[in-house]
């Protein structure tokens, strides 16, 4: 996979956040949330993490955040 990052957002914790596209297929814009470690025997992203392509599905999660954030805030259960 040919990633080229179109932009690098403030890491959450040991993930670091993304904004990547894959030139050789030309595909959608995607979100990459990432573990990265920085060790003695490797240095690196890992596979742990999450990829979500297109607008699309970076709203969904928009709205899945928004959600628990609410919930959250206002310690209400939501159950749907």
């Amino acid at each position: 996979m040919a990633d080229s990052v179109l932009h690098i957002f403030e890491p959450i914790g040991k993930y670091h956040v993304r904004l990547v596209r894959d030139m050789e297929k030309n595909g959608p814009a995607t979100l990459d949330v990432r573990e990265h470690i920085s060790g003695s025997d490797f240095h690196g992203y890992t596979r742990r993490g999450a990829r979500l392509a297109g607008v699309e599905a970076m709203k969904s999660l928009r709205e899945s955040l928004d959600l628990a954030i609410k919930m959250l805030e206002t310690k209400v259960e939501v159950r749907s």
